[in-house]
């Protein structure tokens, strides 16, 4: 009996050790397809097993590369390349201070107004060429007549001493016709210098040493006109400018005068 015995434990322990050494030999990895990866994480206390979360498969098919837009600005929009702000007819109205002097005066200040038609074209998207025709006019704000009374003994010219008696100038309405041109730091900006032929109506008094008059003459006097400013777009039709103008006629008197003008540009 206890031979029996023996017998039977010996065969027990034997299947016993051939079941664990088959579980402990690695086995060959099972090949996976495709098949999201599982991985046995049995928790010691015998829970359920956790499992990974599934590998979603990467698209491996190549896409088109994404072109970058270049950047090529709207020439409508860079400096104005097209010129639809600073081309074309124009007509503004100018109103601002002026000053008009004969030679060794000092002169008188005074308000004027005025207006100014033009026609400009721009060239190769940054300048600004044009003629303009303008009309200026000093007031009756400061003084009792219109225009400018020059100080009487003012020199050169049958200006100033005519015997024993002296002759005073007074300068009235002025024409001018110029030629403009500037530059486009940006689409809605312009700067520029103008200059060109002008003549101006003035009126020469002669009085006697008593200082009454004696005689007159009206005429005009031809002369340039020279300055400069700068001009912005507000609309696509609507502008305004600031600019300074030098005048002279002959080598007797002067004018110079700084303007705001307001205008229309027809589209």
């Amino acid at each position: 009996m206890r031979k029996l015995y023996l017998a039977a434990t010996a065969l027990t322990t034997a299947v016993a050790s051939q079941a664990w050494a088959q579980d402990t030999v690695p086995q060959p990895a099972t090949p996976s397809y495709g098949a999201p990866a599982v991985s046995d994480t049995s928790a010691s206390d015998g829970s359920a097993p956790v499992q990974d979360a599934p590998v979603v498969a990467q698209d491996t098919v190549a896409q088109p590369a994404v072109q970058p837009v270049p950047l090529t600005p709207d020439p409508n929009e860079v400096a104005n390349h097209s010129g639809i702000k600073f081309r074309g007819l124009r007509v503004e109205g100018d109103i601002g201070w002026t000053r008009a002097q004969a030679n060794h005066t000092t002169g008188r200040n005074n308000m004027g107004y005025g207006g100014t038609l033009g026609v400009d074209a721009v060239v190769d998207n940054f300048f600004v060429f044009g003629v303009e025709g303008s009309y200026w006019n000093p007031s009756k704000m400061w003084e009792k007549n219109a225009g400018n009374n020059i100080a009487i003994g003012s020199q050169g010219n049958n200006i100033g001493q005519v015997g024993n008696g002296y002759s005073a100038r007074k300068m009235f309405q002025e024409w001018d016709a110029t030629l403009r041109m500037g530059f486009l730091p940006t689409k809605d900006l312009l700067i520029y210098m103008a200059g060109g032929y002008a003549s101006g109506k003035q009126r020469n008094l002669y009085m006697n040493g008593a200082g009454a008059p004696t005689s007159k003459y009206v005429g005009w006097s031809n002369g340039y006109s020279v300055g400069g400013g700068i001009e912005y777009s507000i609309t696509k039709n609507f502008f305004m400018n600031a600019q300074y103008r030098w005048t002279q006629f002959g080598n007797h008197t002067s004018r110079s005068r700084a303007t705001l003008g307001f205008g229309f540009r027809f589209p």
